[in-house]
């Protein structure tokens, strides 16, 4: 999604990462069903180092030659399950509805009004 149309007239724009009024939304058994495979592809590298073959395991899970030093690595495998979440969520900036896109990734989005006015930024600490 590059831009969608909140029922106010704002249009909202996703053309970067960073963004303080979008977020990403997991279903509580998928956000748990995250940690076994992260946990699996991490733990299979540290084996593959200390096997001796680290360089076949790379090459294996990324399809290329490639090196990373481990921080890289790990930060790699864990945006790999991250990074296509099931929903997308925005925040209007001007009225506050939040946008929530379907399950099945279509442009399709349900709509929240806040009851607080003004509203409160639901993704800022």
């Amino acid at each position: 999604m590059s831009k969608l149309a909140c029922p106010c007239g704002e249009v909202i724009c996703d053309k970067t990462d960073n963004l303080p009024y979008k977020g990403y939304l997991f279903a509580d058994t998928e956000f748990f069903g995250l940690f076994e495979p992260i946990s699996r592809d991490i733990a299979g590298f540290i084996a593959s180092r200390l096997a001796g073959t680290e360089r076949k395991c790379l090459a294996d899970y990324f399809g290329n030659e490639t090196s990373m030093d481990d921080e890289e690595l790990v930060h790699t495998i864990i945006a790999r399950y991250l990074i296509h979440p099931p929903m997308r969520v925005y925040q209007c900036q001007k009225c506050g509805r939040v946008h929530v896109q379907h399950r099945d990734h279509s442009v399709w989005f349900e709509r929240f009004t806040p009851e607080a006015t003004p509203h409160r930024d639901v993704f800022q600490k």
